[in-house]
């Protein structure tokens, strides 16, 4: 895998190998991506790259379907290594850009009321809608249904927001209105996951961990350590016991 390594790491001075020194805003930095989504992608992908490099397995038939999974340069590649029109092609679950699921009112989306653990995601799936039955004549005009529902819509949205309440008393979760995550949250994690790579794959003395990042590296080594601690929770640190 073309991922960090110990050859990464000259021997004899035991800092970063001034021969890799040019990947450093591919591998390290993740210098001069783009939008919100190509941040998160790029973290998604690097983060689950560098999980399989410290050895974590991921081969369930589930993951066969998802992001990054199902890319065929996933996870011998790194993410900037691809061209950003075809990155910005690349969606969670294969056949997900084929349509709009969240938007097809016949189609439930109830999420799990009980812990999962995909690997890559532990936790609760959030639930996104609720159901609201409603009683249709099959002889009405189609506008009549739409005048219909228009009418009554404030009864229609009462009945969800008292569903919604029901389902989380029963352990349903579901997502704030604006669960997008900013695009200074993911530079945060990639942050993190830059200097994890050069203090336990590279490993490098760590009073040279900073030093290689270079520009905008954490400024102490206490701060980066609860950083990769808080953001990183699934990879392996030698001096979590330490």
């Amino acid at each position: 895998m073309n991922h960090p390594a110990d050859d990464w790491k000259d021997d004899e001075t035991w800092k970063l190998s001034k021969d890799k020194a040019r990947f450093l805003d591919r591998d390290i930095r993740f210098a001069n991506l783009g939008d919100a989504e190509d941040h998160r992608r790029c973290f998604e992908w690097e983060y689950v790259r560098t999980r399989i490099f410290k050895g974590q397995e991921f081969g369930d038939e589930i993951f066969k379907q998802m992001y990054p999974f199902y890319v065929k340069s996933f996870p011998d590649k790194p993410y900037k290594s691809h061209d950003p029109k075809q990155r910005a092609t690349w969606v969670d679950v294969i056949g997900a850009n084929n349509h709009d699921y969240a938007e097809e009112l016949l189609m439930p989306d109830l999420g799990t009321n009980e812990e999962v653990d995909f690997g890559f995601y532990k936790g609760k799936i959030p639930s996104t809608k609720v159901g609201v039955e409603l009683y249709i004549n099959p002889d009405w005009s189609k506008k009549k249904f739409l005048d219909l529902v228009e009418k009554q819509a404030k009864q229609i949205f009462d009945s969800a927001e008292s569903e919604k309440k029901y389902l989380e008393s029963q352990g349903y979760v579901f997502p704030k209105k604006d669960n997008t995550r900013p695009k200074s949250y993911w530079q945060k994690c990639l942050k993190a996951l830059g200097h994890y790579r050069l203090l336990e794959c590279v490993n490098l003395r760590e009073q040279f961990v900073i030093e290689a990042y270079g520009r905008d590296a954490y400024s102490e080594e206490k701060i980066y350590r609860r950083e990769i601690k808080n953001l990183l929770p699934d990879l392996p640190c030698s001096w979590i016991n330490s």
